[in-house]
């Protein structure tokens, strides 16, 4: 059975997650953005990840502007963040709907293939992301198949 869960903002730093991560039950999805976000607060604050380590694949990720993953030393995988707004950015940098379609397809094959695991948590900040765009490219995937790779475990939950 695959699923699509709306979560609302309370479980992107809820003790709930927190556990189900440090479990390894659930695969964390987040933008490469060093700071205060919650890929700092989910790889390094939860999972012990060195700084320098994040830096060095959020700076990989977002320049070569592919999915990366910290796996295996957490099931959290990145996306490269895509700056809308200019206001603080005089160079942002932004993803086409054919790039973000990629990375999101990535996520899938590096959950089949490495992670393995039931549930995948999509903790986007709108800064970012068009999330409905992301809503709709990661909903084809799960519900098609052959748009990313055949999909196991056959029991999927993801989460926006």
């Amino acid at each position: 059975m695959i699923e699509i869960i709306n979560k609302d903002n309370g479980y992107a730093g809820s003790r709930e997650l927190k556990n189900e991560l440090l479990a390894k039950q659930v695969h964390v999805v987040c933008a490469a953005q060093n700071g205060l976000t919650h890929l700092n607060v989910y790889a390094e604050l939860w999972c012990g990840i060195e700084k320098k380590t994040v830096n060095v694949v959020c700076d990989a990720v977002n320049g070569n502007k592919e999915t990366g993953t910290l796996y295996p030393f957490a099931n959290i995988t990145l996306l490269p963040k895509s700056e809308r707004s200019s206001d603080w950015n005089k160079f942002p940098s932004v993803l086409t709907e054919n790039e973000l379609t990629n990375c999101i397809k990535d996520v899938f094959v590096a959950n089949n293939v490495y992670i393995k695991s039931e549930k995948i948590y999509f903790s986007l900040e709108p800064s970012y992301f068009e999330i409905e765009l992301v809503y709709k490219i990661g909903y084809y995937a799960l519900i098609d198949p052959s748009y990313t790779h055949q999909i196991d475990p056959p029991k999927l939950t993801a989460l926006f």
